[in-house]
């Protein structure tokens, strides 16, 4: 069993078919934008992607992913973001977005050092990044008692869901 997390925009409904393998969707997480608090979108319960279209961004996690991510979401939302800084720490992120330096996308597990102040707001409407858990299983596999144990307390730990860190 492989469990892998791709950042996908928009989360394609199946994987591809494959004669080696079979694929399980275990969670699906949206993403969340960071501001400071006092930012122009700071007091709403959620915004759409395309009301952030004139707000200085940050790039922020792991390049590999993260920046096509933005890029791919904000051009889905009909904007290409203006992007002032580049970080992989998140610690350096919550600082840069609490001292205003701009906004990022953010993963909802994504931890802030305390102090900062800062506000986590949702996304909503037809553009809204997800990072999907998926699990991978060869031909067969999936039939072994811990192979299938995997997958059931991958689907169990996401049914439950996380605590919410905004």
């Amino acid at each position: 069993m492989s469990a892998t997390s791709p950042s996908s925009f928009p989360p394609p409904a199946h994987l591809p078919p494959t004669t080696n393998a079979s694929s399980s969707t275990c969670c699906s997480r949206s993403r969340r934008i960071s501001w400071c608090r006092g930012c122009s979108f700071a007091g709403r319960a959620s915004v759409e992607l395309h009301e952030a279209d004139t707000e200085t961004w940050l790039r922020a996690g792991d390049p590999r992913d993260q920046h096509l991510l933005l890029t791919s979401a904000c051009a889905a939302a009909g904007f290409s973001p203006r992007v002032t800084h580049n970080a992989v720490d998140w610690s350096a992120i919550a600082a840069l977005v609490a001292g205003g330096h701009g906004i990022c996308l953010l993963p909802r597990l994504a931890t802030f050092p305390r102090g900062h102040q800062l506000v986590r707001v949702p996304l909503t409407g037809d553009v809204v990044p997800t990072r999907r858990l998926v699990g991978f299983v060869r031909r067969g596999g999936g039939n072994t008692p811990l192979v299938s144990d995997g997958l059931r307390a991958l689907r169990e730990s996401a049914r439950l869901g996380v605590p919410d860190l905004s």
